[in-house]
This record gives C-alpha cells, sequence and structure tokens, in this order.
C-alpha cells in the first residue's frame, strides 16, 4: 500500500513527460528492470530505498504513513497547572523568536 502511494506521488511530481522507472533507477542506482520490479509490486523498497527517493523527490515520509486526520505536535516542556498555560499563552518579549504550538484537546 505505501510503496503504491509513494510511486504514485513520483509520477504526480515528474508529470508525464519523465518516465518513472526510469527516474527510479537513476535515483536508487538500479537497473531499469529492477526498477521496474518494483514498479509493478513485484519486488519491494527497502527503508533505505525508501528514505532515498524521499530525499530525491523531496516528499515527506510522514505523508506517506500518516492519514490526514493527524497532527504532528512537538512538546516543548509538561504543563502542570493552569497558570503554566495562561504564561505560555502571554505574548513573548519584544525580538524573542515565536515558536507555534497546539492546543489538542483530549
Amino acid at each position: 500500500m505505501y510503496q503504491e502511494i509513494l510511486i504514485q506521488i513520483i509520477q504526480r511530481k515528474l508529470g508525464k513527460q519523465q518516465s518513472v522507472i526510469e527516474a527510479i533507477a537513476v535515483a536508487l542506482d538500479i537497473s531499469y528492470d529492477a526498477a521496474h520490479r518494483r514498479i509493478s509490486m513485484k519486488s519491494r523498497f527497502s527503508i533505505e530505498e525508501t528514505i532515498r527517493l524521499a530525499k530525491t523527490f523531496e516528499i515527506s515520509l510522514d505523508h506517506l504513513f500518516l492519514d490526514t486526520e493527524t497532527v504532528l505536535v512537538k512538546k516543548t516542556r509538561e504543563i502542570g497547572s493552569v497558570k503554566q498555560t495562561v504564561s505560555m499563552a502571554e505574548l513573548p518579549p519584544r525580538g524573542a523568536v515565536i515558536q507555534p504550538f497546539f492546543l489538542l484537546q483530549i
């Protein structure tokens, strides 16, 4: 399933003018036949190949593995009280770098 999604994304990025098999063969430094086996689902991408393709074609791996309902959130620090929540929501001092955060209802 994920391999098919990755191939579809690569096809969209390449457009109709470029061969997906050839592009994958070049990106992975494998033969045309080996790339064809992967495209036709007769062979699977290794994790290393998947990462290389994602980097080559600028594809986010979380885009492949997560549904559209999922939001990734970076935890900054634990909040133990309402006072701490309010202090996090206050405006930072002038010139400070603002990092967005999400308030998730659990």
